[in-house]
């Protein structure tokens, strides 16, 4: 089959007739779009009802083991945080880092920061490692005083932070 070309003059009528035709076109699509926009929207919430609703009543059935695999995944990030040396006890005080209730992780450059380090302890071990080497660990009340400008405990933040970036 042989292929057709267009002639220049035939390209130019074309063109031209597009150019004399926009308008129309535009509306033509307008008026399509105003015309099934409420299906479309009607359909979109029916089926965003059905899917949102179908997803309640899965997690009202397993919501025991949906936390029970919560709580285990947030239990083997926290270890293998640990086994990485990213959370260690306080550095300013040496609280335990056992009693993970009351260990925070304070960011050393807040403008690095992404998100929580225990916001993200549901996440794969590796974003919760690369945010948790951005941090270091403090216990509430040293993180507290330190917010709150202690001098006592900014000083020996500085220094620990000062001998973290040597370590680097």
């Amino acid at each position: 089959m042989k292929e057709y070309k267009m002639t220049e003059t035939e390209r130019a009528k074309a063109r031209e007739n597009y150019a004399a035709n926009i308008d129309s076109y535009r509306r033509n699509a307008r008026r399509y779009c105003k015309k099934h926009k409420k299906e479309r929207e009607e359909y979109r919430k029916a089926h965003l009802k059905e899917a949102a609703q179908r997803q309640n009543n899965y997690y009202w059935k397993n919501r025991e083991e949906i936390a029970q695999r919560a709580k285990q995944k947030y239990e083997n990030n926290w270890q293998e945080l640990v086994n990485m040396d990213l959370i260690t006890d306080c550095v300013i005080c040496g609280f335990s880092k056992e009693k993970k209730a009351a260990i925070a992780f304070h960011h050393i450059d807040p403008t690095q920061k992404s998100k929580n380090v225990t916001q993200l302890m549901w996440c794969s071990i590796d974003k919760v490692a690369e945010e948790a080497r951005k941090c270091v660990c403090l216990c509430f009340n040293c993180h507290q005083l330190y917010h709150a400008g202690d001098k006592e405990v900014v000083e020996k933040y500085n220094e620990v932070v000062k001998k973290k970036g040597e370590r680097k």
